[in-house]
């Protein structure tokens, strides 16, 4: 596709507030014939909108899309624009059925998703429904966005479609087959597949199921045979579809399987599947969709009778037919908002998370196994945080502000005092003196000071010997311009950095960057930018470092494994398959513990890399509250993993 003019900028911090324009534009290469005809995209209208961190909405005047940001998704105020386009610039337009809605800035990307509401403008014929698609630059194609789906009566044009994103790109309504019952199209929330309790698989042991409000959503078993049938009881009739993906891919990023069809009569419905040539190709979930919003996935391992090489559950079915492991220990419901980033400090867990209230949260972990919470506090900004603890003080990025908490009373943390890194004329002029407001973003402690990353690409060392007076010791202006975290390993402090493509003038300099910044830290007045590690069209979200390996995760389910044995250059020695979003790496007893997915949360254990191989999974153990698995902390003998509602406590022994 041909370059697209130059976004809006420049607007004044109101959310509510819209700017159209019509712009002239130049048509993208191989565009299809039978194109929608609109007079009033023979150029193209862009509406703009401020969004900051209370969120808000953009709406594309008369043309029927709605974006909205709940709260707490964009960190500082920024310009969003979508531009209305004629999808004859597109390929494959004769299966799209309305306008183009390309969104910027271009590349950005949310913390979590926000949601695209848009009405197609003309209906899909018989059999086929409208969805959202996707333009990949990459196939040059419209692709489906995974769990759109269309709502409200279209007889009387109130049907829309609706779908989720963390990323800008071009979107438009789009047609697509349906095995669904027309009655999918008229339910507002998510039904899922099946009622509670009525999934049955003939030729397997059931381990456990995860149900909720009527409606059961997920089921592991183990396969005693080498074919199992798997019936269950639907919400609705019409037809459904299942497939098997691969191990640590289900809803990932591999490419959806081929579905294979089936009916649902009588709200009845009944597939067989042949596990052991499932199993054989590492193909051990299962999704079954009836094209409504929900589905319903079915994990196995191999038991007796069911030969297979290794499992979801890292079983070898040819020595061992153990269940899968449970690592977790025992669980604490929260009733704040789940913890982000975590941190222990000998019996006490520190966590924080985005919002003003209750950002600061501490637990106690006198009974390892029973964490209790203790007492919140609140903080300054909403914006995405990192905690560090030294001792029985902990150091939390807040805005502008690194500020340290006394914990060696958990029940009453005392803030002790606060570094601001938007006051310090020094930093400010080494880092150019930006317009906006520099934030303390990431946050780690080495052996004698306070490594913290900063926005407007600043790394700061401070020395916190004197929490209540922290002072810069020195300063680099080579970091990143949107860091997420920091880690520090020996003198070597590794930074997060999730930079959006967005560049003002272009061409950037220095390139914007995914990945890592490795700085050299053993002189503290003047730490050294040694490197970089960069990975391409994901969107980064933890990291975690080892000896000469770095393990950074993404959200399209997987985490990547670099030697840094040479820092100035990298070497990715591949990549690994999670199940569900990777959201928090760390190094715990000589294995990897990963936090995962965005609805119901894992904690996946791995092996270390080594020179000869890549991590191999030994446990993805399914907790059981909804909401994802947000953060992971590591104790003496054991871990955490944060989840909405629930604070899991996980054996580091396992497996």
């Amino acid at each position: 596709m041909n370059t697209k003019p130059t976004r809006l900028r420049g607007l004044s911090p109101v959310a509510a507030l819209l700017v159209v324009s019509t712009l002239g534009c130049s048509a993208p290469n191989s565009a299809d014939s039978g194109a929608m005809s609109d007079a009033s995209l023979d150029g193209a209208t862009t509406f703009s909108a401020v969004i900051g961190p209370e969120g808000g909405e953009l709406t594309a005047g008369s043309f029927g899309m709605t974006l909205y940001v709940p709260p707490n998704v964009v960190p500082q105020p920024t310009t969003i624009t979508v531009r209305v386009e004629d999808p004859s610039r597109y390929p494959g337009s004769g299966d799209v059925l309305g306008p183009v809605f390309d969104f910027g800035p271009d590349g950005f990307d949310f913390v979590r998703h926000v949601r695209l509401i848009a009405t197609a403008a003309r209906r899909p014929p018989a059999g086929e429904f409208a969805v959202l698609a996707v333009f990949d630059t990459t196939l040059n194609r419209w692709v489906p966005l995974e769990g759109s789906y269309e709502t409200g009566d279209a007889s009387r044009g109130e049907a829309r479609v609706l779908g989720r994103t963390t990323h800008f790109s071009a979107y438009t309504t789009f047609k697509s087959p349906s095995f669904a019952h027309p009655q999918c199209r008229l339910l507002q929330n998510d039904p899922g597949i099946n009622t509670a309790n009525t999934v049955t698989v003939t030729g397997a042991t059931l381990v456990r199921r995860t149900a909720r409000g009527g409606i059961e959503w997920s089921s592991e078993w183990i396969a005693n045979a080498p074919t199992i049938t798997i019936s269950g009881r639907a919400v609705l009739d019409g037809q459904g579809q299942w497939a098997a993906w691969r191990a640590g891919a289900h809803l990932g990023g591999m490419p959806r399987p081929a579905p294979i069809g089936f009916t649902i009569s009588g709200q009845r419905w009944s597939v067989t599947a042949d596990v052991r040539a499932l199993a054989a190709s590492g193909h051990v979930a299962l999704s079954f969709d009836e094209f409504c919003q929900g589905n319903y996935d079915l994990g196995f391992v191999c038991g007796p009778g069911c030969s297979g090489p290794a499992t979801d559950a890292g079983v070898d079915a040819s020595t061992d037919a153990r269940a899968p492991v449970a690592c977790a220990a025992g669980t604490a419901t929260i009733t704040t908002p789940a913890p982000t980033s975590m941190a222990v400090a000998g019996q006490t867990l520190v966590g924080v998370q985005s919002g003003t209230t209750d950002a600061f949260q501490t637990f106690d972990l006198r009974a390892p196994t029973s964490p209790v919470p203790l007492a919140t506090r609140p903080l300054l900004a909403n914006a995405p945080r990192q905690v560090a603890v030294r001792g029985t003080t902990a150091f939390v990025t807040d805005g502008p502000r690194v500020v340290a908490f006394d914990v060696s009373a958990p029940s009453s943390p005392t803030e002790l005092g606060a570094y601001n890194v938007d006051t310090d004329a020094t930093l400010r002029a080494a880092l150019g003196n930006p317009a906006a407001r520099i934030d303390a973003m990431g946050v780690a402690v080495s052996a004698t000071n306070v490594i913290v990353a900063t926005t407007s690409r600043g790394l700061v060392v401070i020395d916190a010997s004197n929490p209540a007076a922290m002072t810069r010791v020195g300063h680099s202006n080579a970091g990143t311009t949107s860091p997420r975290m920091v880690a520090v390993q020996g003198a070597r402090a590794y930074v997060l950095a999730n930079e959006n493509r967005v560049c003002v003038p272009s061409p950037c300099n220095p390139p914007e960057l995914r990945g890592a910044v490795i700085f050299d830290v053993s002189t503290p007045a003047s730490p050294q930018r040694l490197g970089t590690f960069v990975v391409n069209n994901v969107v980064p979200t933890s990291l975690a470092v080892e000896g000469d390996y770095l393990y950074l995760t993404a959200t399209n389910s997987q985490y990547f494994v670099a030697d840094v044995s040479n820092p100035a250059a990298p070497v990715l020695r591949g990549s690994v398959e999670t199940n569900g979003s990777a959201n928090s790496i760390a190094v715990a007893n000589g294995k990897l513990f990963l936090a995962s997915n965005n609805n119901d949360p894992h904690i996946q254990v791995y092996t270390l890399a080594t020179s000869a191989s890549l991590p191999t999974r030994l446990v993805d153990d399914i907790l059981a509250p909804a909401g994802g698995g947000l953060a992971f902390a590591a104790g003496a003998t054991h871990g955490y993993v944060a989840s909405a509602g629930r604070l899991t406590a996980i054996n580091l022994a396992c497996p």
